[in-house]
């Protein structure tokens, strides 16, 4: 893997800055980044009746494109088995060799193995989902849930390439 880190720049909606360094597992300035995070404090997501929980230990291979209006995270335990996946929903996706950039549009998916997945954050918007950002989000969100299953196979399968590609370098 590259030691040379990359920091994730992610803008929330109320224009609070979360930085986290990630090392870069594949970046194409302008296009597309693939970068690997520990994580370092255990949280949860809820998911129907019960909690996704993400592990102190794990990591997240994480999917950034500039042309694209969500990012994904592919959960992985210590022992490297799936846990979970995540997708937020953002815009102006910024991409080079120091870091990834984007805004934060609330509403995220939190997925599991199986397939099962929730709509998280909507009580944060500040106005009904249809009106927010123009019915952008909605718009997006309607697709990611239609394409939900392509979207967990892809980001498996590549998140598992490159990891592969990545190994011991």
């Amino acid at each position: 893997m590259n030691h040379q880190k990359i920091i994730e720049r992610k803008i929330k909606y109320n224009g609070e800055v979360i930085e986290h360094p990630c090392f870069p597992l594949k970046v194409l300035d302008d296009e597309l980044a693939i970068l690997y995070h520990k994580i370092t404090t255990s949280f949860e997501m809820p998911i129907g009746n019960s909690l996704l929980h993400i592990p102190k230990g794990s990591y997240t291979v994480a999917f950034y494109w500039h042309y694209k209006s969500y990012n994904v995270y592919v959960f992985r335990n210590s022992k490297h088995k799936v846990i979970g996946l995540y997708i937020n929903i953002v815009k102006e996706t910024e991409i080079n060799t120091t870091a990834v950039t984007f805004k934060d549009l609330i509403i995220d998916i939190a997925i599991r193995p199986d397939g099962e997945y929730a709509v998280l954050d909507q009580d944060e918007l500040t106005e009904p989902l249809n009106q927010f950002e123009n019915g952008t989000v909605n718009v997006v969100l309607n697709q990611l849930i239609d394409s939900i299953l392509d979207i967990k196979y892809f980001t498996i399968r590549e998140s598992e390439k490159v990891l592969r590609q990545n190994r011991g370098v």
